[in-house]
């Protein structure tokens, strides 16, 4: 049940941060500006006219930023973009970064050079307003088509300052870059191992490292690192994200009872934290736990606290700039919930809310289920068969053949016994948790015979729906689905376990 976040936080990490820093901000412009050891001018920084723009465009400096490089720090892309002006904001982010990259040079550098306290200060300032700048430049890039030439700005940037802390942002986004934009995860891999995770303290840094190689970790060693994250995360939403992580972490070694544990504690931390340090993305993350809290413990409170999550943001969209797929996405969780709570008929009306905005492979999926659940098995193998595998995300595979396997169960059809029992196999997974699912359900199905009674068959559609809402992904965990296990051929060819 992998699914991209329908909310993504911005560069900078929350309104309570943005706030902080423009503050420091401000201060570190007026420091900059003071009688002092550096230099009060960026010109004798600027490039040659026809060397390439400091911003990283491939344009020449005299065309670029050059002209109007003296309009200050702050060119006014933020006012562009709510007036959905992106390629003037594009042109004005370029001339903020650009300016910045400049005022670094002449005035942290120098004060860092002569050992002045303020030099460190603004250093820290600087690593930060540019990543943000950076953060900012990148949306840009994709609105206006562009996003390819992201890849060589990052090439330009990665000198712009020399501490290992900088260095480790331009990896960060090197690896989002190749990542989200150029769907190459080995190469985003490779951008991540530059950073010296045993003396980074970046949290952003170490939750992209371990997102792209948590996968060759022991329990032992991912759970370590869970534990650093958190430790040196600041942010509500990355705390509660990868305290999420961590129970999950303990839920795919079939540790339930700590899982659930962690799972409550993340859930009263998030909720006591202030106003102020809560966001959109961590009431997202919320939402989210409640809900698989609440499935994992067969809680109904739980469950529907999470559709009233859910429900907060459909409500919402008018003054929430969503996505169509994030509106979609929000219907089906709220049939999700409802489904959860036994209430098919009004879970199906959510789904097809949802699948009127946006077809998503994973809402029709739930929606079969739900529909084999209101004893229309025909119409849910109909949907089942309408949905386009190629284009579903590899982990939604997982629910793809579980729904299968409900219909299997349900109608005792030969046919869709064996198409359940393909996609079953089909599946593969490192994680014990999720393999012991499979062999169970498979297990289920050559069991299953004509005459079966009904009580065995619900036994087997509520064994399969305890297990159906989980994630392998769900809070970024990234497990990788890709490892057959070696004995399934000797269950399904020797005698049945009873």
């Amino acid at each position: 049940m992998n699914r991209r976040k329908p909310v993504r936080k911005q560069p900078s990490q929350g309104p309570n941060r943005r706030q902080l820093l423009r503050k420091e901000l401000a201060k570190s412009v007026s420091i900059q500006r003071s009688e002092s050891s550096s230099p009060l001018s960026i010109d004798a920084f600027r490039p040659e006219a026809d060397d390439d723009c400091i911003c990283g465009s491939g344009i020449r400096f005299k065309d670029c930023c050059s002209s109007k490089l003296h309009e200050g720090p702050f060119a006014g892309e933020r006012r562009l973009i709510d007036q959905e002006q992106f390629d003037e904001a594009l042109t004005a982010c370029r001339l903020h970064l650009s300016w910045y990259v400049l005022a670094h040079q002449a005035h942290t550098v120098p004060l860092l050079n002569a050992g002045d306290p303020q030099g460190a200060q603004l250093l820290s300032v600087d690593i930060d307003a540019l990543d943000e700048i950076l953060g900012l430049l990148h949306f840009l890039y994709r609105k206006t088509d562009q996003v390819d030439q992201f890849g060589p700005v990052l090439e330009e940037l990665h000198s712009a300052i020399h501490d290992s802390r900088w260095a480790n942002r331009i990896a960060l986004r090197e690896a989002n870059w190749w990542s989200i934009d150029r769907n190459d995860n080995s190469n985003a891999a490779k951008s991540l191992r530059r950073v010296d995770v045993f003396n980074c303290s970046d949290a952003e840094v170490l939750a992209g490292y371990f997102s792209q190689h948590s996968k060759g970790m022991t329990f032992k060693e991912r759970v370590e690192f869970i534990k650093r994250i958190i430790d040196c995360a600041s942010d509500q939403e990355l705390i509660l994200q990868y305290r999420g992580v961590l129970a999950i972490s303990y839920l795919l070694v079939s540790d339930r009872e700590t899982a659930s544990r962690l799972f409550r504690s993340a859930i009263e931390s998030y909720r006591l934290s202030s106003a102020e340090d809560k966001s959109m993305f961590g009431d997202h993350l919320l939402a989210q736990s409640l809900f698989l809290l609440g499935s994992l413990e067969a809680d109904k409170d739980l469950i529907k606290d999470a559709e009233s999550c859910f429900q907060t943001f459909v409500n919402a969209e008018n003054e929430i700039p969503l996505t169509d797929f994030a509106k979609s996405d929000y219907r089906m969780m709220v049939g999700r919930c409802r489904a959860l709570m036994e209430e098919p008929e009004t879970a199906i009306g959510a789904y097809d809310e949802s699948l009127g905005i946006c077809v998503l492979p994973l809402t029709q999926i739930y929606k079969s289920e739900a529909l084999i659940n209101i004893g229309q098995p025909d119409t849910a193998r109909d949907l089942l068969t309408e949905v386009d595998k190629a284009s579903a995300p590899v982990e939604n595979l997982h629910d793809y053949a579980v729904a299968w396997t409900l219909l299997a169960a349900t109608t005792q059809n030969q046919a869709d016994i064996e198409t359940a029992k393909s996609e079953l196999k089909s599946l593969e997974t490192l994680e014990p948790y999720f393999a012991q699912q499979r062999d169970h359900w498979l297990i289920q199905l050559l069991e299953t015979v004509p005459n079966a009674k009904s009580g065995t068959l619900t036994n087997i559609i509520r064994s399969i729906n305890r297990y159906i809402i989980l994630n392998p992904n769900f809070f970024g965990l990234g497990v990788n689905l890709n490892s057959l296990l070696t004995d399934l051929e000797h269950k399904l060819d020797g005698p049945k376990v009873r």
